[in-house]
């Protein structure tokens, strides 16, 4: 479902690179015929121009503006020789030993969800009653078709506070960049502005008093010479593996409305693990988390063929089925990413163990989402506690994110 075309490095661009251009000018359907080398030179130079503005207000976005600049290219079937021999110099002469990996999605994947999509959309009557549009939830940005795309999300963000790496899609293709230094982000500290202020006036509610009024910061921060991005690559390849078998698993499912109801779920999910890890504030972060915990124990319940979701939402709060089932699939993750993600998980044992919160407690204060007027038994066990949460239960959504992942390749899906 996902094949690795080239890795390219800045002696790639020294050497002769015909063979990536050849594969760039299939990709992009680049017709010879057509090919305006004035044209194609002067529109490189006014997108060169455009990142060189851009970078003087905030140097630290200059990976983006690399990473953006396939949206804003005129003809595209030109994209390809744009970026190999104008754009990615520019990447290189920033991250000299960076390196951009080009992978394909096969196009199986989109003939078979789009078939499975249509035809869900057919016998529910969706069509009937929206002739116009292709298929249900189409514009939810939850879309079946987008997973792939959404999964490299993971291996982007997923380790607060880094940016290890960014991709954009056109065509069928995933480009991901890889910077030789890794990048930080703050929610609450990189800009002064008044949204910021905003948050500072709530930074109090959910944090786990040993954050901000402490000086520690938000949550426990990945150092960035650790999780050096180039010192990562076994990783992304391992990711990159795991987001092609979930993607083969996907598509052999039979029955297209589970499929859909996996995919959507999934899509979902990734989104409130990422918005989990990168929140620093606490109770942003916390709240997206209990919603990425509430998607994790649906999509469990539903390869079951339950409706059920509470019982696996505690499993995932046990701290025996973490060290039993969650810890041994995290620590096959390679370098120190995994190690990374093994000691987070650790430490999270740990803290629910000291603070003696149960599965049944974290439940109990998950429903306090919909407020406080619960059960009898569930408000009398809430009035008990303290209502402290180690804010770093929230950097678990990666490693959640990635055990599900894992274990939606070994279902049987069919049965």
């Amino acid at each position: 479902m996902l094949n690795l075309l080239f890795k390219l490095q800045f002696k790639d661009l020294e050497d002769d690179n015909n063979e990536i251009q050849r594969i760039l000018d299939e990709k992009f359907y680049f017709n010879q015929h057509t090919y305006d080398e004035s044209s194609l030179k002067h529109e490189a130079s006014y997108l060169l121009e455009k990142i060189d503005i851009k970078c003087q207000d905030n140097e630290k976005l200059f990976l983006y503006y690399i990473r953006d600049v396939l949206d804003h290219i005129g003809n595209i079937n030109q994209s390809g020789r744009i970026m190999l021999h104008h754009i990615w110099p520019l990447f290189f002469s920033r991250y000299p030993s960076g390196q951009i990996w080009a992978i394909e999605i096969d196009q199986k994947w989109q003939d078979e969800i789009w078939h499975g999509q249509r035809t869900l959309a057919h016998q529910s009557g969706f069509l009937d009653k929206n002739p116009n549009l292709f298929s249900s939830q189409e514009n939810s940005g939850f879309d079946s078709y987008h997973f792939p795309y959404n999964a490299f999300n993971i291996i982007d963000y997923g380790i607060y506070p880094l940016i290890l790496t960014v991709h954009c899609k056109i065509f069928g293709l995933i480009f991901l960049y890889i910077p030789d230094t890794a990048i930080t982000h703050s929610q609450m500290t990189e800009e002064n502005t008044c949204y910021t202020k905003i948050l500072w006036d709530m930074h109090h509610i959910f944090d786990d008093q040993w954050t901000f009024d402490s000086g520690r910061g938000p949550k426990n921060s990945a150092d960035p010479d650790y999780i050096f991005p180039l010192e990562q690559l076994k990783y992304y390849e391992w990711f990159i593996e795991l987001i092609n078998d979930c993607m083969e698993k996907i598509i052999s499912i039979d029955d297209f409305l589970k499929r859909e109801q996996l995919v959507l779920t999934l899509n979902r999910a990734i989104f409130d693990a990422q918005l989990a890890t990168i929140n620093e504030l606490p109770y942003m972060a916390k709240v997206f988390f209990f919603n990425f915990a509430d998607k994790i124990a649906n999509i469990i319940a539903l390869s079951n063929n339950s409706q059920n979701d509470a019982s696996f939402f505690k499993n995932m709060f046990d701290v025996d089925f973490i060290k039993r089932e969650i810890m041994p699939i995290i620590e096959k993750i390679p370098d120190n990413a995994g190690a990374f993600f093994t000691n987070i998980l650790k430490k999270i044992v740990n803290d629910l163990n000291s603070a003696k919160l149960s599965p049944d407690d974290l439940r109990y204060i998950r429903n306090t989402n919909h407020g406080y007027n619960l059960f009898e038994k569930n408000t009398k066990r809430i009035m008990e506690m303290d209502g402290e949460i180690d804010n770093d239960i929230s950097l678990t959504a990666t490693p959640f994110i990635i055990y599900i992942l894992y274990k939606i390749c070994h279902i049987e899906w069919n049965k």
